[in-house]
């Protein structure tokens, strides 16, 4: 059935009305009366008669109301009325004006529960509709979670590779670090937020661990001021603009810098980091783990977080704002 919040209430609602009004019109200009008379002698004949002509006007609304055959709805709905009103005359010993009367309380009723029944229907779908897209952005978060490990440890392992060919002696406390970092990462994987004390600590056992394999034209700097720990935030938030810096910012070429700044001010945590192009990073890169980012922000923030970029000459600036 097609959503009734897309559909026009209106025109449903003021058809219905317009024939209580025209019904109470008619009994009016018979019995003299200025009085609305609406008969709520309740039985269950009447009851069941109620039911039966409500599930009815429902199914007309289906047929004919959404597919927006106005006049066959309308139409189907006068001769249910005319039919009801002629099955009363049988059953029932009663005048015209009882007939009227019972006519004009079985289109209330039925405007009653067909609003009610909408009203649920509306009420549900909404919710069914909720769920659907909780569960979808659920299974896109595992999914982008699953993306990010991978893209880490290549980075780091490359690392390691590098060190490992220049024989060099810090690559056994290198691995224990990687070892320490992984065990993070198999530890939040499953989790949608972590304490944010976490994920700092995280970060500085992750520059520890780049800082011994800079090369000495590199120069690294890192601040930190938070001195507000109670927030929880979507694990590896942080880490993909640190880890670009080290990823597209080291040069052997000249000296270069790379530079993260990390502070909390009124409950909004900004991330800067600022660091030296290479001459052969000029060219396009498909930023894969700044999208993955991006769409993690929008499902957990939605508007509550800006990620912006800017290229100075040969410096790459990025900054990242999230109202906790």
């Amino acid at each position: 059935m097609k959503n009734f919040i897309k559909q026009n209430p209106v025109k449903l609602s003021l058809g219905i009305l317009t024939l209580l009004i025209s019904l109470l019109a008619i009994y009016k200009d018979i019995s003299g009366d200025s009085h609305m008379y609406l008969s709520l002698n309740f039985n269950p004949e009447l009851l069941f008669a109620y039911f039966l002509f409500s599930s009815i006007v429902i199914k007309l609304i289906e047929q004919f109301y959404f597919k927006r055959k106005f006049f066959s709805f309308y139409t189907s709905l006068v001769i249910l009325i005319l039919f009801c009103s002629l099955l009363f005359d049988k059953l029932y010993t009663i005048t015209n004006l009882e007939i009227i009367g019972h006519s004009v309380s079985l289109v209330f009723i039925t405007l009653l529960t067909v609003m009610i029944y909408f009203a649920y229907d509306r009420s549900k779908n909404k919710l069914e509709y909720l769920i659907y897209k909780n569960r979808k952005m659920e299974a896109e978060m595992m999914l982008l979670r699953q993306q990010i490990n991978p893209h880490f440890l290549f980075n780091i392992l490359n690392s390691i590779y590098n060190h490992s060919l220049q024989k060099s002696d810090d690559v056994a406390p290198m691995i224990s670090r990687l070892s320490d970092m992984l065990r993070y990462q198999l530890e939040v994987s499953d989790l949608s937020v972590i304490p944010l004390k976490r994920e700092v600590n995280f970060i500085e056992n992750y520059l520890s661990f780049e800082e011994e394999r800079l090369p000495q034209n590199i120069t690294l700097s890192y601040s930190e001021s938070i001195k507000k720990w109670d927030f929880q935030i979507p694990p590896n938030t942080l880490i993909t603009l640190i880890e670009n810096c080290f990823k597209h910012g080291i040069s052997l070429e000249k000296d270069a810098f790379i530079s993260i700044n990390l502070h909390l001010n009124d409950d909004v945590l900004t991330l800067e980091t600022s660091n030296t192009l290479p001459k052969q990073k000029s060219q396009k890169t498909t930023k894969t783990g700044l999208k993955n980012l991006r769409q993690r922000l929008e499902y957990k923030f939605h508007n509550r977080f800006s990620l912006t970029e800017t290229i100075t000459k040969d410096i790459y600036n990025s900054k990242l704002i999230l109202h906790l």
